[in-house]
């Protein structure tokens, strides 16, 4: 299967891409480099340089993709927030590109969710059916991309929805798990805000097995969680990292304080467990890949 992946250079998407071409699917690449690098890929992976705003080039990488993977965000909550006018033409405007390009090449559409998109629940785990109220501007970003995917007014065919939670791995970078980890390496204390969070990290790897098996199935009704159904403390996570100290600093409005998913969906319709450890060697998170 020939698959075009929005975002294929970034933390998430060059995972993706390996994983792709390890089932035996053909990856191309469609990426603006805002944060990606095509080096990390494997050598002769097809690369488009381009924005998902633009939508008559992502129309003209699809052709002949039998599958979208569409992971290209403006990904980071504090980055949504700084810059809300980029965050809603890429999340927004992107994702429609993303849908429509789908349309019209009738390729299978896999849509990079998050847990953003419940806000601050009141009752852990989260199920699927819980009510979307998002926190922040990436929180509803995600929501109205999720609206357009799933409209009939575009009829996507082979529709999946992902909903990630914290995921980690190597090759991240500017977030809280890559930054903490260069603190520690570097002696500096690890800076937390608030540091009442619990949070359900999950691996990368969890991540590419959900989108490949998607292509098995087809078309999935409804949003699946992809977490770990564990929460972690943010001190926990300190501690993890064999951190010498801490530097405390008031919470911040954008962020969510709480998340575990109900991974019931992830199980049942996915096939895929859960890690038993989602933050098993969370120590390598920030290397490159």
């Amino acid at each position: 299967m020939k698959v075009l992946v929005t975002g294929g250079a970034g933390f998430i998407g060059h995972h993706t891409v390996r994983a792709l071409q390890a089932a035996g699917h053909r990856a191309v690449v469609f990426d603006n480099l805002r944060r990606g690098n095509f080096a990390r890929l494997p050598a002769g992976t097809p690369c488009v340089e381009g924005d998902v705003r633009d939508a008559d080039a992502l129309v003209e990488a699809a052709a002949g993709c039998e599958a979208i993977v569409h992971l290209a965000a403006q990904a980071d909550v504090m980055g949504s927030a700084c810059d809300p006018r980029y965050a809603f033409e890429t999340n927004v405007t992107g994702t429609w590109n993303a849908a429509r390009a789908a349309q019209q090449t009738g390729a299978r559409l896999v849509f990079a969710s998050s847990r953003e998109v419940y806000g601050n629940p009141k009752k852990l785990p989260v199920r699927e059916d819980a009510p979307r109220k998002p926190h922040n501007t990436y929180g509803l970003t995600k929501c109205l991309g999720e609206d357009i995917v799933a409209s009939e007014v575009l009829e996507v065919p082979g529709l999946a929805i992902l909903r990630l939670s914290n995921v980690v791995g190597p090759g991240d970078s500017g977030r809280v798990v890559p930054r903490w980890i260069e603190q520690a390496a570097s002696g500096m204390p690890l800076t937390i805000y608030g540091g009442k969070q619990v949070l359900d990290f999950v691996p990368v790897e969890t991540v590419t097995a959900a989108i490949l098996r998607c292509f098995e199935r087809g078309a999935v009704d409804g949003p699946i969680n992809i977490g770990s159904g564990r929460g972690t403390t943010l001190p926990e996570l300190a501690m993890r990292l064999g951190t010498a100290g801490v530097e405390w600093l008031p919470e911040r409005a954008v962020d969510v304080q709480q998340f575990v998913a109900d991974t019931l969906r992830m199980r049942s319709v996915l096939g895929i467990a859960p890690p038993a450890d989602p933050v098993a060697g969370i120590a390598s998170a920030g290397a490159s890949v």
